[in-house]
């Protein structure tokens, strides 16, 4: 399944030293870009992204940045649901 990850929560993932394989966190590539990652990364990241874009859970985000975490949780359901979905014949 294919996420796409901007710079902005790219930069996020760095500062906050998450989905880099270690303390229970799944591994994410480095950087920006599409990549293709296990259903159960993406759930993390939904999870992850669904809090950081809720002002009611994250006291003073800038909102630039709680917009980008809110598109990134669109785009994971998307994803999701899409890989839900029966192939095409």
């Amino acid at each position: 399944m294919k996420l796409r990850i901007t710079p902005t929560i790219a930069n996020e993932y760095d500062s906050r030293a998450v989905f880099g394989g270690e303390d229970g966190w799944p591994l994410v590539p480095d950087g920006h870009g599409t990549f293709d990652l296990a259903r159960a990364t993406i759930e993390a990241i939904l999870a992850d992204a669904e809090f950081n874009g809720d002002p009611k859970c994250v006291d003073e985000m800038p909102l630039p940045i709680g917009n980008a975490y809110r598109a990134l949780a669109k785009q994971a359901r998307k994803v999701l649901a899409a890989g839900d979905q029966p192939a095409r014949a």
